[in-house]
């Protein structure tokens, strides 16, 4: 059978990898785009420079974790590489190869768990972490790739493309305390909120179907959730525990949902922002009541209420963000719906057949 010569391909979203991590203790933003690093000063707008830091990995950056104190970061890449840096001078501590492509990465105490996209999940301790020749142990695994991973103070929380929240006890993580279920697509995003105006073990996870949930991890049942107007994947969410406030990003929408929790803990949309190019992440900071965003663009916005204003940073900074928003090598399938990856996966095959 002869194949039309320029058959349609599903489309799937391609666009800037971008990631924000916040260290309340040190006051530091870092921004993650692409392979590089740039941590922040809140308070002064301060860069930190540093060349190890320009190309940190030599492929996306899918994670970046603080430790407890704010001493030390761990990041996770599609070079299968995770690196610890030394937050004080941000010098790297050491590297570790792993055998697949890591989703994402945390401290837990003195270790280091982290994911990969063969469904595992590995667990090192800081000290045996620079040494080689130490194996990981294996904690769990999952049937397929693990999206999200983190961590609530008792439980390991890990999803995954079949649509799962698994919710393990941890150090003991053989022993499943529940599953969370109701995505009907891949679970995106998952967010650990304070517990001032939720109830404890609380858990908040964004999926493919476009639907949050807000989750009780001890029985694993929902307290409520919503479906954003679009429908469309979750790209990224965080919580504004002032508020008792939920901040969403579609894959779909150039804007920001504003979603409230009730006393009851249903969820109900209350507006939403409309900005002036596609949000790529964004960070809830309680001690200034900002939310940080950042734009396909190469802006970085802080939104309090119904203000909206560009980030006072220096300028590099804002370079720093457009020279990787136009690096092609910085742009990538986050994550995309089952079915849009499946029709993705069966067009390259039809083309290699013919």
């Amino acid at each position: 059978m002869t194949m039309p010569e320029n058959p349609q391909a599903p489309v799937l979203k391609w666009s800037p990898s971008h990631l924000i991590s916040y260290c309340a203790s040190k006051d530091l933003l870092v921004f993650l785009a692409g392979s590089k690093i740039r941590p922040v000063h809140v308070g002064t707008g301060q860069l930190i420079l540093n060349p190890s830091l320009e190309n940190a990995h030599d492929d996306i950056i899918r994670s970046g974790s603080f430790n407890e104190d704010g001493t030390l970061f761990i990041t996770s890449s599609d070079d299968k590489y995770l690196r610890l840096w030394q937050v004080e001078d941000w010098s790297l501590l050491g590297s570790r190869l792993c055998k697949k492509k890591i989703t994402g990465a945390l401290f837990i105490g003195d270790d280091i768990v982290w994911s990969d996209r063969f469904g595992s999940v590995g667990q090192i301790s800081l000290n045996d972490f620079v040494q080689p020749e130490v194996s990981h142990k294996q904690l769990l695994g999952h049937f397929s790739w693990v999206t999200q991973i983190a961590y609530n103070g008792r439980f390991l929380v890990t999803s995954d493309r079949d649509e799962k929240i698994r919710i393990s006890c941890y150090p003991k993580s053989y022993v499943i305390n529940s599953f969370c279920l109701g995505h009907s697509d891949i679970v995106s995003c998952l967010s650990v909120p304070s517990y001032e105006k939720l109830p404890e073990n609380s858990l908040i996870s964004g999926g493919g179907d476009g639907q949050i949930f807000l989750w009780n991890t001890e029985t694993g049942d929902a307290y409520g959730n919503v479906e954003l107007e679009d429908s469309a994947l979750i790209r990224d969410i965080s919580y504004n525990g002032d508020e008792n406030l939920i901040y969403a990003l579609s894959e779909k929408n150039q804007g920001i949902y504003v979603i409230q929790i009730e006393q009851d803990y249903s969820l109900q949309i209350k507006k939403r922002i409309e900005l002036e190019s596609n949000p790529l992440a964004l960070k809830y900071i309680p001690d200034t009541g900002n939310l940080w965003v950042t734009l396909e663009n190469g802006d970085i916005l802080t939104v309090n209420g119904d203000t909206t204003e560009h980030a006072s940073f220096e300028k590099e900074v804002n370079q720093f963000f457009e020279e990787v928003t136009d690096d092609e090598k910085s742009r990538a399938i986050m994550y995309c719906s089952i079915s849009s990856w499946k029709k993705y996966q069966s067009h390259k095959k039809s083309k290699v057949a013919n």
